[in-house]
């Protein structure tokens, strides 16, 4: 008895153990891979297969902290490699170095698969990517898929605190949306943009509705020298409030050489304040700085069928489906082709944000807005006294409301 129950444990062990092997076999792990004959993509996966595809190119850990990437020393691959290509959501805890020294680099393919949640360091990240032409880190798009499309879900920037020289050398881009994001662990921008000799606008932040910040907290931020050094031909730099210089003691040639740069009121470039002191939205001859404050844009959506126009003030323009139309851009509006179709129209609750600097013909009135759809329609909309004129606006700009449109057969006069 004692025999037999000795065998069966033997067994049990022996089937465990042969099924512990199994599963780190198959077990799914992130690596890097080149193959053999077509040196021109660098490939991330996630998967079980490394064992076979080592058979074919070459594998390489991802690396972790501040150590170089393997992958970056091959000084062929400098040379050879145009794609990245991302096959597997990877998850990371630093992407120090990934692309650095690539400088023939043109595109990255399912970038939206890169999830850094856990990244911590990002220096180096684009290092001397020169031929790299455009990023997508943009917010507007979380729904945005193909080769090229960024999901801001996975690239977080919540937990970064280093992004030293990150995007330096990138002669190729001419601008950067990174507005999407928060950055409120941030520590280190050294050198991040130095060298982008074509870059012309950089989008760090922005207000949204009634004053919301969707851009980056720089608070905890303590060293920025040079970090614009070199943007020879940077005329713009984007901010939201929360973009703060106050905790930054290191800020040596921060804006030097960006002789295009005008701030939002507009003040130029001076040799005599390349530091941290003109680091903030440009206040005019009061108060100079180089930054700009973006305004949330105002817009209007005629839907897929054609029948109803929604007016909106956000930055979910991407997300939504129809034609749209900015506003001011004309005496009469885009949508007048649309008149024929037209039936019902909606003020969105974010219109209350709104403030064009040159409204439509179509709004007019001090207690109401008439919008012109046609020769036969007006769509009318009631609107409090109290929104007319505010911050500024003068009683011809577009007024806050959130009540919906409704038909009307009044003829338009002249028509």
């Amino acid at each position: 008895m004692k025999t037999r129950t000795s065998l069966l444990r033997t067994l049990l062990l022996v089937l465990l153990g042969t099924m512990l092997g199994t599963m780190k076999v198959w077990a799914a792990e992130a690596y890097v891979y080149v193959a053999d004959n077509d040196k021109t993509t660098l490939h991330f996966y996630n998967d079980n297969s490394r064992s076979a595809r080592s058979q074919t190119g070459e594998t390489y850990d991802l690396n972790t902290g501040d150590n170089r990437p393997i992958w970056t020393n091959a000084s062929d691959y400098q040379e050879t490699i145009k794609t990245v290509e991302f096959h597997q959501e990877i998850t990371p805890t630093t992407t120090y170095m990934w692309f650095a020294y690539l400088k023939n680099l043109t595109q990255i393919k399912n970038f939206y698969l890169l999830n850094t949640s856990q990244v911590t360091k990002m220096g180096m990240m684009f290092y001397q990517c020169s031929s790299l032409e455009s990023l997508n880190f943009t917010s507007d798009n979380p729904k945005a898929d193909g080769p090229n499309a960024t999901n801001t879900d996975h690239f977080s920037t919540a937990n970064v605190t280093n992004m030293y020289a990150m995007f330096s050398g990138c002669t190729g881009l001419r601008s950067l949306n990174l507005s999407g994001w928060w950055a409120n662990s941030l520590l280190n921008t050294s050198y991040m943009f130095q060298g982008c000799s074509n870059l012309q606008i950089i989008t760090l932040g922005r207000e949204d509705i009634q004053g919301y910040n969707s851009g980056w907290n720089t608070g905890l931020a303590s060293t920025m020298e040079h970090m614009f050094d070199g943007c020879t031909s940077l005329r713009s730099i984007y901010v939201g409030s929360n973009f703060t210089v106050a905790g930054v003691f290191k800020s040596t040639s921060m804006f030097l050489g960006c002789t295009s740069l005008i701030g939002g009121s507009g003040t130029t470039y001076n040799s005599n304040h390349v530091d941290k002191e003109y680091a903030h939205v440009d206040g005019g001859t009061s108060n100079p700085g180089y930054f700009r404050q973006e305004n949330t844009p105002s817009y209007a959506v005629l839907s897929t069928d054609g029948t109803k126009l929604t007016f909106y003030c956000d930055w979910t323009k991407t997300l939504k489906e129809g034609t749209f139309y900015r506003l001011g851009d004309s005496e009469y509006p885009g949508w007048f082709d649309a008149h024929e179709t037209i039936t019902t129209g909606e003020i969105d609750a974010s219109f209350q944000a709104a403030r064009p600097l040159s409204p439509p013909a179509p709004f007019r009135g001090r207690g109401r807005i008439s919008l012109w759809v046609g020769r036969k329609r007006e769509l009318n909309i009631r609107v409090h006294p109290r929104h007319i004129s505010r911050s500024g606006s003068s009683p011809s700009s577009v007024p806050v409301c959130r009540r919906s449109l409704s038909s009307s057969s009044e003829k338009r006069p002249g028509l």
